[in-house]
């Protein structure tokens, strides 16, 4: 009976994404701190490494120009680059 009931919690476990949590770890005020501060430097690696691929995407240099953060910011600056050069 109790092994049965220890395999249901490892499939709740694993159904909830539960499976690196430790019993009382959410009344730690300093274990929530360094989870918390572990999950934003993924975050914003992840966000880094995705605005790195939209800008190779886009043929924006790494280096020389400002990024626009708007795809119709740079679509405006884009254009008005070529405008320039047609009127020339």
């Amino acid at each position: 009976m109790a092994e049965r009931k220890l395999r249901q919690m490892e499939r709740l476990k694993g159904a909830f994404g539960l499976s690196d949590v430790k019993e009382g770890e959410a009344f730690d005020p300093e274990a929530v701190a360094a989870r918390r501060q572990s999950e934003k430097a993924a975050r914003d690696a992840e966000r880094a490494k995705r605005e790195t691929e939209r800008q190779v995407q886009l043929g924006v240099p790494a280096v020389g120009r400002p990024v626009c953060r708007s795809a119709s910011l740079l679509a405006a600056a884009c254009m008005s680059g070529i405008l320039r050069t047609l009127r020339q």
